[in-house]
């Protein structure tokens, strides 16, 4: 990842971000990040893998405190340079060992990044233990891999299904692909992560965005499954006082 953003970092912004589109999945993430601060009273947002520091700007146009974190020292560079990110609020740093001690924050966010790791699991974990209050996160939503293939194992037909689709059994390990547009992604689902969201937070709110050709929809009231993508919400972290 790290080689691939040195390559990658001129262009992030404009590959990569839609101002001109309201209902793009990581500006309502960012417009959720917003209202959850405020319903929580919070004041400090940590934006983990923050890219080039879009969310981390959101917040602090907005009279909140804000620190960013990404593994890329380039990306890290855009942000301060192109959106005038302050150079002391980026910090370069592995988001599966977040360097900050439990409960920094009072509310953590991840945009598009956990398809790009083979440890999703963890980052959220990391993110859970330094965050007080609420966790955003906007990725993929429920593909083969995602909410379909929970309901499929329950059902004990994920195997079969699998073996009659691909010609194989199902892989043990991530799957993991390599483009020039994106960099290296694996298969992921927001649902991987939400039963361990739910354990340690008491409520939980999902935007799902569903597409048909050129057209799509973002709604609180749509099912994640077969959603193209997501924003989900928690907040009230168990055995804090808030």
């Amino acid at each position: 990842m790290v080689a691939y953003y040195q390559r990658a970092a001129v262009r992030y912004n404009t590959e990569h971000f839609n101002l001109d589109d309201p209902d793009s999945g990581h500006n309502i993430g960012g417009r959720e990040i917003l209202a959850i601060m405020k319903a929580t009273n919070s004041k400090s947002l940590l934006d983990v893998c923050c890219g080039t520091g879009r969310g981390v700007k959101a917040a602090l146009d907005n009279g909140f405190e804000a620190k960013g974190v990404d593994i890329s020292p380039d990306l890290l560079k855009i942000a301060h340079e192109e959106w005038g990110v302050p150079r002391e609020l980026l910090q370069e740093a592995d988001a599966t060992k977040l360097p900050f001690p439990d409960n920094s924050f009072d509310v953590s966010c991840i945009f598009g990044a956990l398809h790009h790791t083979a440890m999703p699991r963890q980052i959220v974990s990391e993110m859970v233990r330094v965050s007080r209050r609420a966790i955003v996160i906007s990725d993929g939503a429920n593909h083969f891999h995602g909410g379909i293939k929970k309901i499929l194992v329950k059902l004990g037909l994920f195997e079969p299904i699998y073996r009659l689709i691909f010609r194989r059994p199902p892989r043990q390990s991530r799957r993991q692909v390599v483009s020039e547009g994106d960099g290296p992604t694996f298969v992921f689902s927001v649902d991987e992560v939400i039963p361990l969201l739910r354990e340690n937070f008491e409520d939980l709110r999902c935007c799902s965005f569903y597409r048909v050709g050129k057209f799509g929809t973002w709604s609180y009231k749509l099912p994640r499954l077969f959603a193209e993508s997501a924003v989900v919400t928690v907040w009230n972290k168990r055995g804090l006082k808030h």
